[in-house]
Protein backbone atom coordinates (compact mmCIF):
# COMPACT_ATOMS: atom_id res chain seq x y z
CA UNK A 1 0.00 0.00 0.00
CA UNK A 2 1.26 3.47 -0.83
CA UNK A 3 2.24 5.37 2.30
CA UNK A 4 -0.18 8.08 3.40
CA UNK A 5 2.89 10.06 4.46
CA UNK A 6 6.29 9.48 2.92
CA UNK A 7 8.65 10.99 5.49
CA UNK A 8 7.94 10.64 9.19
CA UNK A 9 9.97 11.69 12.22
CA UNK A 10 9.64 10.21 15.69
CA UNK A 11 11.15 12.31 18.47
CA UNK A 12 12.09 10.23 21.49
CA UNK A 13 13.54 6.71 21.19
CA UNK A 14 12.27 5.31 24.45
CA UNK A 15 9.84 2.44 24.85
CA UNK A 16 6.97 4.22 23.06
CA UNK A 17 8.98 6.04 20.41
CA UNK A 18 10.82 2.88 19.38
CA UNK A 19 7.63 0.95 18.73
CA UNK A 20 5.89 3.88 17.04
CA UNK A 21 8.86 4.14 14.66
CA UNK A 22 8.55 0.41 14.04
CA UNK A 23 4.84 0.74 13.18
CA UNK A 24 5.53 3.46 10.60
CA UNK A 25 8.40 1.46 9.07
CA UNK A 26 6.14 -1.57 8.72
CA UNK A 27 3.57 0.60 6.94
CA UNK A 28 6.16 1.69 4.38
CA UNK A 29 7.15 5.19 5.49
CA UNK A 30 10.71 6.50 5.64
CA UNK A 31 11.32 7.20 9.33
CA UNK A 32 13.80 9.49 11.01
CA UNK A 33 14.25 8.59 14.69
CA UNK A 34 15.69 11.24 16.99
CA UNK A 35 16.74 11.18 20.62
CA UNK A 36 18.99 13.53 22.54
CA UNK A 37 21.05 10.46 23.48
CA UNK A 38 22.53 8.84 20.37
CA UNK A 39 23.09 5.54 22.21
CA UNK A 40 19.36 5.36 22.97
CA UNK A 41 18.68 5.63 19.24
CA UNK A 42 21.15 2.87 18.47
CA UNK A 43 19.50 0.59 21.04
CA UNK A 44 16.08 1.41 19.58
CA UNK A 45 17.13 0.35 16.08
CA UNK A 46 18.57 -2.87 17.48
CA UNK A 47 15.34 -3.57 19.39
CA UNK A 48 13.32 -3.24 16.21
CA UNK A 49 15.77 -5.49 14.34
CA UNK A 50 15.59 -8.13 17.11
CA UNK A 51 11.79 -7.97 17.21
CA UNK A 52 11.43 -8.45 13.46
CA UNK A 53 13.88 -11.34 13.30
CA UNK A 54 12.33 -13.04 16.32
CA UNK A 55 8.91 -12.59 14.74
CA UNK A 56 10.07 -14.29 11.55
CA UNK A 57 11.55 -17.16 13.54
CA UNK A 58 8.52 -17.71 15.77
CA UNK A 59 5.88 -17.50 13.06
CA UNK A 60 7.53 -18.96 9.99
CA UNK A 61 10.40 -21.29 10.86
CA UNK A 62 8.24 -24.41 10.95
CA UNK A 63 7.02 -23.81 7.41
CA UNK A 64 10.25 -22.58 5.86
CA UNK A 65 13.42 -24.17 4.59
CA UNK A 66 16.70 -22.82 5.93
CA UNK A 67 17.22 -20.99 2.63
CA UNK A 68 13.75 -19.41 2.79
CA UNK A 69 14.33 -18.35 6.38
CA UNK A 70 17.68 -16.76 5.48
CA UNK A 71 16.03 -14.93 2.56
CA UNK A 72 13.19 -13.63 4.77
CA UNK A 73 15.71 -12.49 7.35
CA UNK A 74 17.78 -10.62 4.74
CA UNK A 75 14.64 -8.95 3.41
CA UNK A 76 13.64 -7.74 6.86
CA UNK A 77 17.09 -6.30 7.51
CA UNK A 78 17.05 -4.60 4.09
CA UNK A 79 13.62 -3.08 4.83
CA UNK A 80 14.87 -1.78 8.16
CA UNK A 81 18.02 -0.31 6.60
CA UNK A 82 15.98 1.32 3.81
CA UNK A 83 13.21 2.74 6.00
CA UNK A 84 14.70 3.67 9.37
CA UNK A 85 17.35 6.34 9.85
CA UNK A 86 18.77 7.97 12.95
CA UNK A 87 18.85 11.76 13.16
CA UNK A 88 21.61 13.26 15.28
CA UNK A 89 20.08 16.76 15.41
CA UNK A 90 16.52 18.04 15.62
CA UNK A 91 17.02 20.38 12.66
CA UNK A 92 17.49 17.29 10.47
CA UNK A 93 13.73 16.78 10.83
CA UNK A 94 12.84 20.00 9.02
CA UNK A 95 11.80 18.40 5.67
CA UNK A 96 9.51 15.65 7.06
CA UNK A 97 5.75 15.51 6.43
CA UNK A 98 4.65 14.19 9.82
CA UNK A 99 6.23 14.35 13.29
CA UNK A 100 5.32 12.25 16.31
CA UNK A 101 6.62 13.75 19.55
CA UNK A 102 7.11 10.80 21.94
CA UNK A 103 9.42 12.12 24.64
CA UNK A 104 8.91 11.47 28.34
CA UNK A 105 5.47 12.19 29.84
CA UNK A 106 6.46 15.57 31.28
CA UNK A 107 4.58 18.72 30.32
CA UNK A 108 7.59 21.05 30.43
CA UNK A 109 9.82 18.74 28.37
CA UNK A 110 7.12 18.13 25.77
CA UNK A 111 6.38 21.84 25.53
CA UNK A 112 10.04 22.64 24.92
CA UNK A 113 10.40 19.97 22.22
CA UNK A 114 7.18 20.99 20.49
CA UNK A 115 8.25 24.63 20.49
CA UNK A 116 11.52 23.69 18.80
CA UNK A 117 9.78 21.49 16.22
CA UNK A 118 7.27 24.25 15.54
CA UNK A 119 10.13 26.59 14.67
CA UNK A 120 12.11 24.25 12.41
CA UNK A 121 9.50 22.19 10.52
CA UNK A 122 8.09 23.29 7.17
CA UNK A 123 4.66 25.01 7.33
CA UNK A 124 2.60 22.05 6.11
CA UNK A 125 4.16 19.50 8.49
CA UNK A 126 1.66 17.88 10.84
CA UNK A 127 2.82 17.76 14.47
CA UNK A 128 1.27 15.25 16.85
CA UNK A 129 2.06 14.57 20.47
CA UNK A 130 1.88 11.09 21.93
CA UNK A 131 0.64 11.79 25.44
CA UNK A 132 -1.55 9.68 27.67
CA UNK A 133 -2.70 12.38 30.10
CA UNK A 134 -1.34 15.86 29.34
CA UNK A 135 -3.87 18.43 28.11
CA UNK A 136 -3.60 19.00 24.36
CA UNK A 137 -4.93 22.52 24.92
CA UNK A 138 -2.00 23.26 27.23
CA UNK A 139 0.59 21.74 24.90
CA UNK A 140 -0.88 23.69 21.98
CA UNK A 141 0.32 26.88 23.69
CA UNK A 142 3.87 25.85 22.69
CA UNK A 143 2.95 25.74 19.02
CA UNK A 144 2.61 28.98 17.04
CA UNK A 145 3.30 28.30 13.33
CA UNK A 146 1.51 24.93 13.27
CA UNK A 147 -1.56 25.54 15.44
CA UNK A 148 -3.90 24.20 12.77
CA UNK A 149 -1.53 21.26 12.15
CA UNK A 150 -1.22 20.15 15.78
CA UNK A 151 -3.16 17.52 17.74
CA UNK A 152 -2.82 14.55 20.08
CA UNK A 153 -2.25 10.98 18.91
CA UNK A 154 -2.24 8.67 21.91
CA UNK A 155 -0.82 5.24 21.10
CA UNK A 156 -1.60 2.57 23.69
CA UNK A 157 1.29 0.79 25.39
CA UNK A 158 2.76 -1.38 23.90
CA UNK A 159 1.87 0.33 20.60
CA UNK A 160 3.07 -2.50 18.33
CA UNK A 161 0.61 -4.87 20.05
CA UNK A 162 -2.40 -2.73 21.00
CA UNK A 163 -4.27 -1.23 18.05
CA UNK A 164 -6.62 1.17 19.85
CA UNK A 165 -5.61 4.79 19.25
CA UNK A 166 -7.01 8.04 20.67
CA UNK A 167 -6.99 11.20 18.54
CA UNK A 168 -7.48 14.51 20.34
CA UNK A 169 -7.97 17.83 18.59
CA UNK A 170 -6.21 20.96 19.75
CA UNK A 171 -8.07 24.30 20.02
CA UNK A 172 -7.07 25.30 16.46
CA UNK A 173 -6.75 21.90 14.77
CA UNK A 174 -8.19 22.10 11.26
CA UNK A 175 -10.65 19.57 9.90
CA UNK A 176 -8.13 18.72 7.19
CA UNK A 177 -5.46 17.88 9.78
CA UNK A 178 -7.86 15.83 11.90
CA UNK A 179 -9.05 13.87 8.89
CA UNK A 180 -5.50 13.26 7.67
CA UNK A 181 -4.38 11.98 11.08
CA UNK A 182 -7.41 9.70 11.18
CA UNK A 183 -6.49 8.36 7.73
CA UNK A 184 -2.90 7.80 8.88
CA UNK A 185 -4.16 5.89 11.92
CA UNK A 186 -6.20 3.57 9.70
CA UNK A 187 -3.26 3.18 7.31
CA UNK A 188 -1.18 2.00 10.31
CA UNK A 189 -3.84 -0.67 10.98
CA UNK A 190 -4.88 1.05 14.21
CA UNK A 191 -8.45 1.34 15.47
CA UNK A 192 -8.77 5.09 16.07
CA UNK A 193 -11.36 6.91 18.10
CA UNK A 194 -11.53 10.36 16.59
CA UNK A 195 -11.61 13.45 18.79
CA UNK A 196 -11.44 11.83 22.22
CA UNK A 197 -12.26 14.56 24.72
CA UNK A 198 -9.40 16.70 26.03
CA UNK A 199 -10.21 15.83 29.65
CA UNK A 200 -7.83 14.40 32.29
CA UNK A 201 -6.57 11.08 30.91
CA UNK A 202 -8.73 11.40 27.77
CA UNK A 203 -11.11 8.47 27.20
CA UNK A 204 -8.99 5.46 28.17
CA UNK A 205 -6.71 6.67 30.96
CA UNK A 206 -9.57 8.71 32.36
CA UNK A 207 -10.90 5.28 33.35
CA UNK A 208 -7.77 3.11 33.64
CA UNK A 209 -5.58 5.39 35.79
CA UNK A 210 -8.21 5.84 38.55
CA UNK A 211 -8.84 2.07 38.54
CA UNK A 212 -5.10 1.40 39.03
CA UNK A 213 -5.06 4.02 41.77
CA UNK A 214 -8.00 2.47 43.61
CA UNK A 215 -6.58 -1.04 43.12
CA UNK A 216 -3.37 0.22 44.73
CA UNK A 217 -5.40 1.47 47.68
CA UNK A 218 -6.88 -2.02 48.07
CA UNK A 219 -3.35 -3.47 48.17
CA UNK A 220 -2.48 -1.01 50.94
CA UNK A 221 -5.57 -2.00 52.90
CA UNK A 222 -4.87 -5.72 52.61
CA UNK A 223 -1.29 -5.16 53.79
CA UNK A 224 -2.56 -3.23 56.82
CA UNK A 225 -4.73 -6.24 57.63
CA UNK A 226 -1.58 -8.39 57.80
CA UNK A 227 -1.40 -9.79 54.28
CA UNK A 228 1.94 -9.94 52.46
CA UNK A 229 2.61 -7.53 49.60
CA UNK A 230 2.78 -10.43 47.14
CA UNK A 231 -0.45 -11.97 48.41
CA UNK A 232 -2.31 -8.66 48.30
CA UNK A 233 -1.17 -8.00 44.72
CA UNK A 234 -2.31 -11.44 43.58
CA UNK A 235 -5.79 -11.07 45.08
CA UNK A 236 -6.38 -7.55 43.75
CA UNK A 237 -4.98 -8.36 40.32
CA UNK A 238 -7.01 -11.56 40.01
CA UNK A 239 -10.16 -9.63 40.91
CA UNK A 240 -9.75 -7.64 37.69
CA UNK A 241 -8.43 -10.47 35.50
CA UNK A 242 -9.89 -10.23 32.02
CA UNK A 243 -11.78 -7.02 32.75
CA UNK A 244 -9.23 -4.65 31.23
CA UNK A 245 -9.29 -4.57 27.39
CA UNK A 246 -5.62 -4.88 26.38
CA UNK A 247 -6.19 -6.32 22.92
CA UNK A 248 -4.33 -9.52 23.82
CA UNK A 249 -4.53 -12.04 26.61
CA UNK A 250 -6.73 -11.13 29.60
CA UNK A 251 -4.73 -9.06 32.07
CA UNK A 252 -5.42 -7.97 35.63
CA UNK A 253 -5.19 -4.32 36.61
CA UNK A 254 -1.89 -4.49 38.50
CA UNK A 255 -0.14 -6.41 35.74
CA UNK A 256 -1.46 -3.77 33.35
CA UNK A 257 0.12 -1.12 35.60
CA UNK A 258 3.42 -3.01 35.39
CA UNK A 259 3.09 -3.13 31.61
CA UNK A 260 2.39 0.61 31.38
CA UNK A 261 5.18 1.40 33.85
CA UNK A 262 4.54 2.47 37.45
CA UNK A 263 6.45 5.70 36.86
CA UNK A 264 4.23 6.46 33.86
CA UNK A 265 1.12 5.74 35.93
CA UNK A 266 2.29 8.10 38.69
CA UNK A 267 3.24 10.82 36.20
CA UNK A 268 -0.16 10.46 34.53
CA UNK A 269 -2.07 10.65 37.80
CA UNK A 270 -0.09 13.71 38.88
CA UNK A 271 -0.91 15.39 35.58
CA UNK A 272 -4.60 14.52 35.99
CA UNK A 273 -4.44 15.77 39.59
CA UNK A 274 -3.86 19.29 38.25
CA UNK A 275 -7.51 19.22 37.21
CA UNK A 276 -8.83 17.33 40.24
CA UNK A 277 -7.16 16.35 43.54
CA UNK A 278 -9.12 13.11 43.41
CA UNK A 279 -6.45 11.68 41.11
CA UNK A 280 -3.59 11.99 43.64
CA UNK A 281 -1.49 8.80 43.30
CA UNK A 282 -1.65 6.40 46.23
CA UNK A 283 1.37 6.06 48.46
CA UNK A 284 2.17 2.51 47.36
CA UNK A 285 2.54 3.70 43.76
CA UNK A 286 4.97 6.48 44.65
CA UNK A 287 6.85 4.11 46.96
CA UNK A 288 7.34 1.63 44.12
CA UNK A 289 8.77 4.41 41.95
CA UNK A 290 11.21 5.46 44.69
CA UNK A 291 12.29 1.81 45.02
CA UNK A 292 12.89 1.58 41.27
CA UNK A 293 10.15 -1.04 40.92
CA UNK A 294 8.72 0.35 37.68
CA UNK A 295 7.17 -2.82 36.26
CA UNK A 296 8.21 -4.90 33.29
CA UNK A 297 10.85 -2.39 32.16
CA UNK A 298 12.83 -3.03 35.37
CA UNK A 299 11.68 -6.67 35.70
CA UNK A 300 9.92 -5.88 38.97
CA UNK A 301 6.93 -3.76 39.98
CA UNK A 302 3.83 -5.11 41.65
CA UNK A 303 5.13 -8.47 40.41
CA UNK A 304 8.61 -9.94 40.07
CA UNK A 305 9.15 -10.91 36.41
CA UNK A 306 12.57 -12.46 36.92
CA UNK A 307 11.18 -14.97 39.40
CA UNK A 308 8.01 -15.49 37.37
CA UNK A 309 5.76 -14.23 40.15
Amino acid sequence: MRPVVNHVAVVGAGQMGTRIAQIFCEAGAIVLLYDSDAKVCERAVEKIREFWLKNIQEKNTANMTLEQFAHATRNRVMILNAHLYVASRLDRLAPVDFVVEAVTEDRAIKAQVLSTLDAICKPNTILVTNTSTISIKELAKSVQRHKDKFMGMHFMNPPHVLTFLELIRGPKTSDETANTVFEIARWLNRNPILFASDIPGFSVNGMVMPIINEASLLVERFIKKGMSFEGACEIVNDSFEGRVPTGGEPMGILRLADLIGIDTVVAGLREMMKANRHYKPRGILTDLVVQGRLGRKTKIGFFDYDSGR
